[in-house]
């Protein structure tokens, strides 16, 4: 039976990828909304899977929560920590 501990929290997660205009002068035009507001819990023992249409932003989802990518708004907490905006020297401990 799985405990209440949470192991991984996203809160309100977005990826936008920017759209631009022009030659020499880019100008930012749009964005694609690859994740948009996405909000889920793992809590210890648990079985999760992020499941959807081709191109609905599992991928992306998956690689922002593993910061390969940064988000562009929202919260990944790992055992309790906010992952979100650490450095790369401080996501260290988090790969291991």
């Amino acid at each position: 039976m799985p405990s209440n501990e949470v192991i991984i929290r996203v809160q309100n997660l977005k990826k936008y990828f920017p759209i631009y205009k022009g030659f020499l002068v880019k100008k930012h035009v749009a964005d694609v909304k690859a994740v948009d507001d996405v909000s889920f819990e793992v809590k210890r023992g648990e079985t999760f899977a992020l499941v959807g249409e081709s191109g609905c932003g599992k991928t992306t989802t998956a690689r922002v929560m593993l910061r390969l990518i940064d988000p562009t708004d929202g919260k990944i907490e790992i055992m309790g920590t906010d992952i979100s905006r650490l450095s790369r020297e401080e996501l260290l401990p988090f790969r291991r």
